[in-house]
């Protein structure tokens, strides 16, 4: 009989649990929301999702929430696509200059060698 009492009471507290409108952000998104409203939280980068929506939540409501979620900028699945072009020739033109300064400098090495 307790453990059906228990079973209902987990039951009652999941279905009235409260959901708070910062759960879809993002932690960036969130780390971004304080900052710009100049909130210091202490180690931030090392900080839950979960410690991020508390925390959010805890300061500014749901208001906050609604109005900032308007204005917080979601890119296009061309504009994704494109930014991830872009950071794969960024990333090619960085590995190349690696491999070219390695090869100068094993050249150099083999150079002195020889004298």
């Amino acid at each position: 009989d307790t453990l059906r009492q228990n079973a209902r009471r987990v039951v009652d507290d999941a279905r009235n649990q409260y959901i708070s409108p910062y759960e879809e952000w993002t932690s960036d998104e969130l780390r971004d929301l304080l900052v710009q409203y100049k909130i210091p939280i202490r180690d931030s980068s090392n900080a839950s999702h979960e410690m991020l929506v508390r925390i959010c939540d805890t300061v500014f409501g749901s208001e906050i929430a609604e109005s900032e979620k308007d204005s917080i900028r979601r890119y296009s699945l061309e504009d994704l696509v494109r930014m991830e072009a872009a950071v794969r020739v960024i990333q090619k033109a960085f590995f190349q200059r690696q491999v070219l300064k390695r090869q100068r400098y094993y050249h150099h090495q083999n150079q002195q060698h020889h004298y």
